[in-house]
């Protein structure tokens, strides 16, 4: 399947995240939201895992990829946590959203330039650019 497919998954998902959270706010301290919605995301994921794969089997995984998946999983944490927090400090969705999502757009096209190597073209720069102004433009 391409990419492009699992990048539209995403999206959808990365919407769900917000709307739902917003919706959450107005019923459940922001404390309780992360753990549940954590939890949430442990079974489902699990599930998937068990359908697609049955039952795992780690000792195939290096102490690296140990690491990288917490890594993920931590940095997931700390995103859901301030996601509760700003929409439970009555932060706009339709400004909040685009903001926190157009932010991790430049760090990964500057992660992925100058980290990776990945070749950075100029209508790539003209996208950050644009992002930049987004971000200013929704903020005024």
């Amino acid at each position: 399947m391409s990419w492009l497919i699992y990048a539209g998954i995403v999206v959808i998902g990365a919407a769900g995240i917000h709307i739902f959270a917003k919706l959450t706010g107005k019923h459940v301290d922001g404390d309780y939201a992360v753990l549940i919605s954590t939890a949430s995301a442990f079974l489902t994921a699990s599930c998937y895992f068990l359908i697609k794969r049955g039952l795992p089997d780690f000792s195939n995984l290096s102490l690296k990829a140990w690491g990288l998946a917490a890594a993920v999983g931590a940095s997931i944490t700390v995103a859901h946590v301030a996601i509760f927090y700003m929409y439970n400090a009555n932060g706009p969705i339709s400004i909040a959203m685009p903001i926190v999502r157009m932010g991790p757009v430049v760090i990964a096209v500057l992660f992925g330039v100058m980290i990776l190597g990945e070749p950075m073209k100029i209508v790539h720069l003209v996208g950050i650019l644009m992002a930049g102004v987004s971000i200013f433009l929704l903020t005024r």
